[in-house]
């Protein structure tokens, strides 16, 4: 009810080399009522680059949303994964990534802004062809005090197992 305005999303992927992927992907609809007029952009780039036992990521996305009646806000996001394959059933990566959102259009605190940088690191185990374990480290660093516990950092270290089916 009240959302009647069609939505849209593309993907575009470019080879240019067996190394390197290009990625380009959007969505452009809206996640509110007609009434309001509101027209969520969000564009997703990314390049990956492929060698042997290394692979890097690097990222960007950028959005827009409106943040009240009249108004848009943009956010974005750069991001950077350096992945390195010690063998055939581990691998270790590094992240870091920073998402600024000034209007908060797509994370709500009850700050006037908000913005993360973020860094992790994980181990990877492929027990199986369909099984992966994970550790993984990851530190946040916010503008503010956003945290459960009025800090503006958290840290956690989690494990994970995967199972494809």
């Amino acid at each position: 009810d009240n959302f009647q305005n069609p939505s849209f999303g593309l993907q575009l992927n470019y080879k240019p080399t067996e190394r390197l992927t290009l990625n380009y992907s959007n969505f452009i609809g809206s996640d509110k009522p007609d009434s309001l007029n509101a027209w969520r952009t969000y564009h997703n780039f990314y390049g990956l680059y492929e060698r042997k036992k290394i692979g890097i990521i690097m990222g960007f996305d950028i959005g827009t949303d409106k943040f009240n009646s009249r108004e848009y806000g943009i956010c974005f996001s750069p991001i950077f994964i350096f992945r390195y394959t010690i063998n055939k059933h581990f691998k270790v990566a590094l992240r870091e990534e920073y998402y600024k959102d000034k209007k908060q259009i797509f994370i709500t605190t009850n700050q006037n802004s908000f913005a993360l940088f973020g860094i992790s690191t994980n181990l990877d185990y492929q027990i199986t062809k369909t099984v992966l374990f994970r550790l993984e480290g990851k530190l946040y660093q916010a503008e503010n005090e956003i945290f459960k516990t009025n800090s503006k950092e958290n840290f956690s270290f989690t494990s994970n197992l995967t199972i494809k089916l």
